[in-house]
């Protein structure tokens, strides 16, 4: 493959003769070579992937996956009452992180600019 490339060979005129050269014998001699070559290739790759999946997939995964999949459906359903009614007592842990990035650009720049990102969406 290498002298396929002409990466030894610096003029287009050797490149030519190289690959002319090749060609003709390589197809001639090697058609039956590589049809005997399949055979050994396949119980290679096989093997190790299996036993990787199983090592990987024991019970690890399958133990925190259930845990975590309970108690998800709990925290969305207790999240999404909370925003929606607005409550003043309940929200008060909730906009303080949500409050920090917002004075920061603030200061930086005027407070009309955060304004029109969100006007421009909602007309569009």
């Amino acid at each position: 493959m290498a002298r396929t490339r002409g990466a030894k060979s610096s003029s287009p005129s050797s490149r030519k003769q190289s690959l002319q050269n090749e060609p003709i014998p390589d197809p001639v001699s090697k058609p039956s070579q590589p049809r005997a070559v399949p055979p050994p290739v396949k119980p290679a790759p096989p093997k190790p992937p299996a036993r990787r999946y199983l090592t990987r997939s024991r019970g690890r995964p399958l133990q925190k996956r259930p845990r975590v999949e309970s108690s998800e459906p709990i925290d969305l359903t207790e999240q999404s009452p909370e925003p929606s009614p607005v409550p003043t007592p309940v929200p008060s842990p909730i906009p303080s992180p949500i409050q920090p990035p917002v004075p920061s650009p603030t200061p930086q720049a005027e407070p009309q600019e955060p304004q029109p990102h969100f006007r421009a969406p909602n007309s569009i």
